[in-house]
Order: C-alpha cells, then structure tokens, then sequence
C-alpha cells in the first residue's frame, strides 16, 4: 500500500494509506474503510447498487472532506469486506469459483447478488445424483434448511449464521425422527426379505448382511446423523453376500434413499423439489 498520509496534515498520525489494488488514478470516488483508501468510480457504484446510490445522491456540503481533491466517504464495513466486494465489482474475473467460500456485503447490488446466489446454492444441490458432500452451515434460507438437518457435523467451526428458532426446532424434530425411523428404512435392505430370491448362500449371506447391519447401527448410535452416507463404497467392498443378493440390496437401497430425499423438503414444511428449483432458477436468472 501507499501511504496517503501526508494529505491529513502534519498532526494527524500516518496510518491511513491507499490500497494498492484498487486505486484508479481518474477516480472520482474515495472509500475509505478503518485506515484503507479505495479509488474508484462513484457513477458506477451508484448505476449498480442502491445502497451508494442514496448515499452519493445528498449534495455535498461546501466542507465536505476531500483527498486528493476527490470526495472522501467513510465507509463503516472492514477494509477485507469492501475490498472484497470492490474486487467483485471492478474486477469481473475475482470472484472465486465454488467451492471456495465467499463472506462479503453485497450493498443490494442485484447482479452481484445473484452470482452470490449460485455460487453459494452449487454447494446444495436438488437432486440426490449430485449430492457429492455435506455442508454443516446454519442458513436461515428456504432452499437450504433440508441440507442442515441430514448433514454430518464435521465443520461445527465453520458455522456463520443461525437458523430461525422455528426452523431450528424442525431441525432437532426431524433429527430424532432420522435417528429412529428414517434410519431405519433406509437399512431395511440388511434384513428384510430374510432370504432374498436366487440367493445361493443364504446362511453366509444373512449372516453377512446382519454384521452390516450391527455395525451400522452401533455406528449411528454414536455419531451425527448423515443418513445419506449410512453405507458407503467401503462397506459395499467389504459385504461378502452372493451376486443375486447384492443386486437385489443396491437396488432396495437406492429406492429407499430416494424416498428420503424426495421426502426430506416436506419434513421441514416446505414444497417438493421441483418447486423449490423453479424459486432458486426464477431467483438466479
């Protein structure tokens, strides 16, 4: 950074300096944010966010402060968040793809909003095919409750936002309700039928499938909830059942985390998925 100090006056301390990556020589806008000064162009802030519009819309007092012989505002958000968001605005290609997390004010600038909503809604997706992980933030928005509620709680530290106490309440009802029931269809396919038809080793195969099933259990018994991962490639690896067997559990399988998920918006109150994707597209179009 530069230092700008020597525009206050020989008795104010030198603290205050320029940002080096936002600083355009023809501004004709000063933000400074604690002791950082950004250059840049009032007319477009103001074009695209409503918040600069009506704050750069009073007349300017005959006293107003200058720097350089540019307006000077003092803007009470954190030097990081309005660089941020100041890169964003000017620096089109900034903006950092999912999944890399993004924390900064928006001023209702609606085109920044709206790239703000993507990338923040690729890490909850709306069809099962695409769950890859599961997000552990609190966010009180519609399109994101259902994902709090079945995710594992690995990243507790990274939590930023509350939940609604309504929708914190659905969230710890619905825990209890994943941890009996839910849970419990979803490992059906361990025991039920008992012998599954072609089955060629029906005592080593039902023997095999209630040790899974034991060991599924006493994990979920001790753990977070992460229903959508009850059973994962490794156990699959490890099941030591015959091949009419395994087909038949996948395939039981796979229809029972579907039943889940298409269930799990109207757990919380809320529309099916195909509603809730048409409200997220209408909201990033």
């Amino acid at each position: 950074m530069e230092n700008c100090s020597h525009l206050l006056g020989a008795s104010t301390p030198l603290t205050r300096s320029y940002s080096t990556e936002l600083h355009f020589s023809d501004g004709n806008l000063i933000l400074q944010a604690d002791q950082t000064c950004f250059r840049v162009y009032g007319g477009f802030l103001a074009d695209r966010s409503p918040v600069f519009r009506d704050m750069l819309s009073f007349p300017q007092p005959p006293d107003a402060e200058l720097m350089d012989g540019v307006p000077l505002v003092h803007v009470p958000d954190s030097a990081k968040d309005l660089n941020v968001f100041l890169k964003a605005m000017f620096l089109y290609e900034f903006f950092p793809p999912f999944p890399t997390r993004t924390d900064f004010p928006t001023y209702q600038t609606e085109e920044l909003y709206k790239r703000a909503l993507v990338h923040f809604s690729s890490a909850f997706p709306m069809d099962l095919s695409e769950v890859t992980r599961f997000p552990s933030w609190e966010l009180d928005n519609t399109l994101l409750i259902p994902h709090k509620s079945h995710a594992h709680d690995d990243q507790a530290e990274e939590t930023r936002y509350q939940l609604h106490p309504d929708d914190a309440l659905r969230c710890v009802e619905q825990t209890l309700a994943f941890v009996t029931a839910a849970a419990a269809d979803l490992l059906e396919f361990l025991w039920v039928p008992e012998i599954i038809p072609g089955c060629t080793r029906h005592v080593a195969c039902l023997a095999n499938r209630l040790s899974l099933r034991r060991e599924t259990e006493a994990w979920r018994s001790h753990h977070h909830v992460a229903l959508l991962n009850l059973v994962d490639d490794h156990d699959w690896s490890d099941l030591a059942v015959c091949h009419a067997c395994m087909g038949v559990m996948h395939a039981q399988y796979e229809g029972a985390l579907q039943t889940f998920w298409a269930s799990l918006p109207g757990r919380f109150g809320l529309p099916e998925w195909s509603v809730l994707r048409a409200m997220k597209n209408e909201a990033t179009k």
